[in-house]
């Protein structure tokens, strides 16, 4: 499959002519594991590319990259230019869109309600093994809410009624 990550950008004012906070490091992280598992996996940086904070960027990364999954990793000083970002990405493309991060895992079932349910899952906690178990169920080319519960640690949007798998698990040996 091939997953779009996404970067947001934070509150946070770097120095003039300085980079944002760099890649968040859950990204380079998850973006091995799923090339490992077969995916091929890009990056959209908001973050440290400023020209991608741009309505016309995020149109054209869907466009030129075609993705058939959309990721964001959340930290706190991101979360209200992410859900800003959820919303232009729904309003471009019906792929899922899956989120998580610290700030996820924190606020749970809030995203959704803020996100105006753009999103289609949620990881919560670790989401090393987590994200893999939930590409597996995309796969089939289905949004089949049965195969999803049997995964802990997410919150699926079933036509804005939250379903909550289970409490978060924790990685074992990656």
């Amino acid at each position: 499959m091939k997953i779009l990550f996404v970067d947001p950008s934070g509150l946070q004012n770097p120095l003039p002519g300085k980079p944002g906070m760099g890649l968040n490091l859950a990204i380079a992280t998850l973006t091995s594991i799923l090339v490992k598992n077969g995916h091929t996996v890009s990056l959209f940086d908001m973050e440290n590319i400023f020209e991608n904070r741009l309505v016309n960027a995020i149109e054209k990364v869907v466009k030129a990259w075609n993705p058939d999954i959309i990721c964001f990793s959340i930290l706190n000083a991101q979360y209200l230019n992410a859900i800003d970002a959820i919303k232009k990405f729904r309003k471009l493309t019906s792929v899922p869109i899956i989120v998580g991060g610290a700030e996820v895992t924190a606020i749970k079932e809030m995203i959704f309600q803020d996100s105006n349910f753009a999103i289609n899952i949620s990881v919560l906690g670790e989401g090393e093994e987590t994200i893999v178990k939930v590409l597996k169920c995309f796969e089939n080319k289905e949004f089949d809410i049965k195969s999803f519960e049997n995964i802990e640690g997410i919150i699926i949007n079933n036509n804005r009624n939250l379903i909550i798998t289970g409490p978060t698990q924790l990685v074992k040996d990656i």
